[in-house]
C-alpha cells in the first residue's frame, strides 16, 4: 500500500524503507491495515492514529511525526479509499462479519487452533477477532515463554532479565548494561519467532527478519548498534 501511495513498485519501497517519504507511507499504511479491518471508522482512525503517534515517551519526535503524517479526516478518507483498492476482497470479509453478527448485532466466534472463543463481539470486535486475534494468541504465548526463562531457567541467556511492556509486536525488556545484553535481545527475538511459529506453521517467520536492539531510553526512533566484532550496544539518540 505505501508503495501504491508513492506511485513506486513494491520492489523499489522495500528497498528504500529507510528513505523519509517511504518511511511515512509506510507508517499511514501501517495505521490502515491494522485499522480500518477491524472496521474502524475514518474519525476513529485518526484518534486512535494520534493516540498511537503519542504513546512514544519522546513527544518531542512524536509531534514531528504526528505533523510529518499530516493525517486529517480528508486524508483518512483518501487513505481508506488506497486501502480498498489494495486490498478489494475486504468487501467480502465485511459481508461474512456482518452474516455473522445477524439481526442481534453480535457474534460468536471461535479459533479451534488456539482454542479461544468469544461470544457476544460486535461487529468491530468481530472483525478484530478473526483479523488480530492470532496475532494476540502469538502474542501472549511469546510472553508465557520469555517469563519463562526468566524466572525458571538459569541456562537461558534471559535469567533475571524481565519484561516491562508488550507494544504492539514488541517484547520490550530491561537487563544489565553488560556483554550479556547481546544475548538477552537475541534470546528475546529468538523465543518470539519459537512463539509465532507454533501457530503459523505454514507461514513461518523467519528469525533473520527480525531486529533486536538495545536502548538506554524507550524510542521509536532507536536503530541495532554494534561494537567493532558486531555485538549490540546500547543505541544513544
Amino acid at each position: 500500500m505505501a508503495a501504491s501511495m508513492l506511485g513506486i513498485t513494491y520492489k523499489e519501497a522495500a528497498a528504500n524503507k529507510k528513505r523519509p517519504d517511504v518511511k511515512q507511507a509506510r507508517q499511514l499504511s501501517k495505521a490502515a491495515n491494522f485499522g480500518f479491518p477491524g472496521g474502524m471508522g475514518i474519525a476513529k482512525f485518526v484518534t486512535a492514529t494520534k493516540k498511537a503517534v503519542f504513546s512514544n515517551p519522546d513527544k518531542a519526535a512524536a509531534k514531528a511525526e504526528w505533523e510529518s503524517l499530516g493525517l486529517t479526516i480528508e486524508r483518512a478518507k483518501e487513505l481508506k479509499e488506497q486501502w480498498l483498492e489494495t486490498w478489494p476482497e475486504i468487501r467480502l470479509y465485511f459481508e461474512y462479519i456482518n452474516g455473522l453478527c445477524g439481526e442481534s448485532g453480535k457474534a460468536s466466534l471461535e479459533s479451534l487452533f488456539t482454542e479461544r472463543f468469544r461470544g457476544g463481539a460486535s461487529f468491530c470486535s468481530a472483525c478484530n477477532f478473526r483479523f488480530q486475534g492470532l496475532a494476540s494468541d502469538i502474542g501472549k504465548l511469546a510472553m508465557w515463554l520469555v517469563a519463562k526463562a526468566q524466572y525458571t531457567d538459569p541456562t537461558s541467556p534471559l535469567y533475571n532479565a524481565r519484561t516491562v511492556a508488550f507494544i504492539h509486536d514488541q517484547l520490550i525488556g530491561e537487563c544489565r548494561d553488560d556483554e550479556r545484553a547481546h544475548d538477552v535481545a537475541h534470546e528475546n527475538a529468538r523465543i518470539m519467532v519459537e512463539a509465532a511459529n507454533t501457530y503459523l506453521p505454514d507461514v513461518p517467520i523467519k528469525l533473520s527478519k527480525m531486529e533486536p536492539l538495545l536502548m538506554k531510553r524507550m524510542s521509536k526512533n532507536a536503530e541495532p548498534t554494534f561494537d567493532a566484532r558486531g555485538r549490540l550496544v546500547a543505541w544513544a539518540a
